[in-house]
């Protein structure tokens, strides 16, 4: 699967195109509707091709409708009247009598679902009623027919519900007339809003930009502006849309700025996405059948691909099928948090699958609360994300940042092919690069802990260097900090790091001279320096909360002793920069790790006014990443290792400008092994995060501990243990082996065995390098399983006409015919064997 030259139809054909001018001719869009065979109004006839014809009385033009039914009527400029005469249907053919008990109401609403007018009830054969509305300049209304038989919201089919619209005509603020004819009629076609919420008691969705700039052009995208101005005028709707030439992707930012003299009127409910698909039936149980109204038996099940966020529990990043059909209690879903960082109940991106070869993948960027609300709606499907609470006024020359959105359109490929599309893209733009625009890298750390003095972190390094093992960084992690004063040495052995957070000061009776000896230490054996901080709190009594108080939130984390610093104010922002980039200067320090182990979410509430929901966590998220941004500006080769008590912040946002080397709280401790626990993140994650780490748990002489963990990096901190004889041999062969896979996770990722949460049997998978005709295959035997020691692995990307160099690691090295190796047969009988697996093609047959 390469990486296809998509046309921009092709990205934009499920969502409304901003980018081309808008129709001109008058549409009428099949929002809802009880049954139709084409998912439309019927134009010029019954729902059942029927000539219109109510209370005895026959129509040439008209809309053949069935309840429970909503139309969405868009016209090409203002219109002040919309009249039409309806009734029920009295035919169901040409000649034979409809026989109903219906019972319709119709209605004509403005775009906000206010009714305008509404008929009385109506059944078979009343005279058609003459229905009519004055629209005051509106350019959209929708018109309903409700079958009082049934509930409003009815997932049935109300029995023969014909509806009829005849003669209607809308009249326009110039005085011109649109008929029936004049109307294009569509299916209810993807509708999408780029920005939409309730303004001053109106529903405003931005679907008339007043502006589209071409802001950027590149090879392969193209990036817009997009801005539309409220009603009043006083609050511009800013959308900064990507489309992406080289994949089926397009992302957009919506920002809402006040550019005038007072504040804006309340917004209510913002929403970056909502999308409204239709579904199309994929039922093949229909045969020839000589009824006029055959009853329809649809599929169009959706099924929703959700993980689990990170709790520090053994279920991390799980993933999950749901179904959602059109039958209660599976037609409706809600994600959401239970705190305010972004991947701590669910992962900010899923994929919805129509059917095997199509479907969309969502990614939200955003680093605090969000939800998506799904709804399977009878013949459509509705996605709404964004923040889930905002009822807030944006303040004179304010800028409100939201949640970005990318939409990956996965046509044609499988659901394996299309994940593989969207890491490509992730790495291809939204992952960390270095000044010179080459990729960050996952590292290969040895981690240690910082209350640790010099003597012991100096002969840690050289001790990796002696031992010849392939360390790329040198990570010293929290206890470094504070007052002058002796520590625990251990993580697990009484540190009280926590209480001096906020006081970034170099324990001198730790380290005298400060971090420089280690620094040079780690320079002169080839690693990278990284240091851990936790800048966003910052504990009572320390001199930062004594001495400027109004840089943080009013109310402590968790009732506790810390506050959560404001980086929504731009003062204490720019301390929190001057404090990272003195110690990064000052101490050799060339990679950065920000930890944040708190709730944010009830100190932003509580700081909110009335009339501000919200805001604050905008203005902290934005801040943020300005925050970052400046961080990468002054060190622009520099690794951000985003933490969060262990992935609790992993979006796209956050992933564009750092890597998570710790994925999960639980792993790596010295008393639990992990190593099942890393087949599910692993596997999960590499879906839709392509540079990811975390730890293993090293156990001696014990290849399924360290492989268990690997990703782009892996955090194996073998230099930290045994010296028995014969160590050091097994630590540099299994390191080696780590490196080769952490570079083939570079490619695209393949899970052979579904459900790895199952803990038992074999899992396995493949990472393959496209282009190079090489990557890697291991399997890992996890017993309890008796029966499931021994599988044939069907290789993915595999040429069948080339031949292999296939290297067994702690095994043999010999060449294979492709279509040999497609097929890999692997027998594991013994639990925590592994089976790991490298090839490379050589000379074409």
């Amino acid at each position: 699967m390469g990486t296809q030259s998509i046309d921009i139809e092709n990205v934009l054909d499920f969502f409304q195109d901003f980018l081309r001018p808008a129709a001109s001719a008058p549409l009428l869009f099949t929002r809802r509707i009880g049954w139709s065979k084409d998912g439309k109004v019927a134009e010029g006839h019954s729902i059942n091709h029927a000539p219109l014809h109510v209370g005895g009385r026959a129509f040439r033009e008209g809309w053949g409708d069935h309840a429970q039914s909503e139309l969405e009527l868009r016209f090409p400029s203002s219109a002040e009247a919309f009249e039409a005469l309806v009734g029920v249907q009295d035919l169901i053919t040409a000649k034979e009598p409809l026989k109903t008990a219906a019972r319709i109401v119709f209605s004509i609403e403005n775009a906000d679902g206010h009714e305008l007018a509404s008929s009385p009830e109506l059944r078979q054969g009343d005279a058609p009623y003459a229905l009519r509305a004055a629209l005051g300049g509106a350019k959209k209304i929708l018109l309903r027919a409700r079958d009082l038989r049934f509930p409003d919201d009815t997932l049935e089919c109300p029995g023969f519900a014909h509806a009829a619209w005849c003669e209607p005509v809308v009249t326009l603020a110039d005085g011109a007339t649109l008929r029936q004819p004049d109307f294009e009629v569509r299916a209810s076609a993807a509708l999408v809003s780029m920005a939409c919420c309730r303004y001053n008691g109106h529903t405003l969705e931005f679907n008339e930009p007043e502006t589209v700039e071409r802001v950027e052009s590149a090879p392969s995208f193209d990036r817009y502006r997009l801005e539309q101005t409220t009603p009043d005028g006083l609050l511009t709707v800013r959308v900064t849309a990507t489309v992406y030439r080289d994949f089926p992707v397009i992302e957009w930012l919506p920002e809402l700025l006040n550019r005038g003299d007072r504040p804006s009127a309340i917004m209510d409910g913002f929403r970056p996405l909502s999308l409204n698909l239709p579904l199309v039936d994929y039922s093949r149980g229909y045969v020839p059948c000589s009824l006029g109204l055959p009853m329809r038996f649809p599929v169009r099940d959706v099924v929703l691909r959700r993980t689990l966020g990170s709790k520090c529990l053994q279920s991390d990043f799980e993933t999950e099928e749901v179904r959602l059909r059109e039958r209660f209690p599976g037609n409706r879903l809600r994600l959401e948090p239970d705190e305010g960082r972004s991947s701590a109940v669910w992962l900010p991106y899923f994929g919805l699958d129509f059917r095997a070869d199509r479907g969309i993948n969502v990614a939200i960027g955003w680093t605090g609360r969000w939800y998506a609300d799904f709804e399977h709606l009878q013949g459509g499907f509705r996605l709404e994300c964004g923040m889930p609470r905002t009822h807030f006024r944006v303040m004179p020359g304010e800028t409100l940042r939201q949640p970005s959105i990318i939409l990956h359109h996965r046509k044609g490929l499988s659901v394996e092919d299309g994940q593989n599309q969207f890491r490509r893209f992730a790495l291809a733009y939204h992952s960390p690069r270095k000044a010179d625009g080459s990729l960050v890298r996952t590292p290969l750390p040895l981690s240690a802990w910082g209350g640790a003095d010099d003597k012991s972190l100096v002969a840690l390094v050289d001790k990796a260097v002696r031992e010849r093992l392939p360390y790329d960084m040198f990570w010293v992690d929290a206890g470094w900090f504070g007052t002058d004063r002796p520590v625990a040495k251990d993580e697990f052995e009484g540190s009280d790091w926590w209480r001096t957070v906020g006081l970034w000061h170099v324990n001198r009776v730790v380290h005298p001279d400060g971090f420089r000896p280690v620094a040079a230490a780690a320079r002169k054996a080839g690693m990278r320096f990284l240091l851990w901080f936790e800048i966003e709190r910052a504990m009572k009594g320390t001199p930062v909360t004594e001495q400027h108080r109004d840089w943080f939130y009013p109310v402590p984390v968790g009732g506790g002793d810390s506050f959560l610093l404001d980086l929504g104010n731009p003062e204490s922002r720019a301390w929190a920069v001057e404090q990272v980039d003195r110690l990064i200067r000052e101490h050799g320090v060339t990679d950065y790790r920000q930890d944040f182990n708190c709730d944010p979410a009830p100190v932003w509430d509580a700081s909110d006014a009335p009339d501000r929901v919200g805001v604050s966590e905008m203005k902290h998220i934005s801040g943020l990443y300005a925050f970052w941004d400046e961080l990468r500006r002054r060190h622009p080769d520099m690794l951000i290792d985003n933490c969060a008590s262990g992935g609790r912040r992993i979006d796209i946002e956050t992933n564009s400008r750092s890597i998570c080397l710790f994925r999960s709280d639980m792993l790596g401790r010295p008393w639990y092994d992990c190593s099942d626990a890393n087949h599910v993140m692993v596997s999960s994650l590499a879906q839709w995060v392509p540079l990811q780490s975390g730890g293993a748990t090293p156990v001696e002489g014990d290849d399924y501990s360290i492989l268990s963990g690997v990703a782009t990096g892996v955090d194996t901190p073998i230099a930290r243990f045994s010296d028995s004889p014969g160590y050091f041999d097994w630590a540099r062969s299994i390191m080696a082996a780590t490196r080769r896979m952490m570079e083939c996770f570079y490619g695209d990722f393949f899970l052979l065995t579904p459900h790895p949460e199952s803990h038992k049997g074999l899992y396995a998978y493949q990472c393959d390098l496209p282009g190079e005709g090489r990557g890697c295959f291991i399997a890992f035997q996890r017993g309890g399983d008796p029966e499931d020691t021994e599988r044939t692995f069907a290789l993915r990307a595999i040429d069948p006409d080339a031949d292999y160099e296939v290297e067994t690691f702690r095994g043999a090295t010999t060449r294979m015919k492709g279509t040999d190796l497609r097929r890999l047969s692997v027998s594991l009988p013994d639990a925590r064997q592994t089976k790991l697996v490298f090839y490379q093609k050589t000379l074409l047959r």
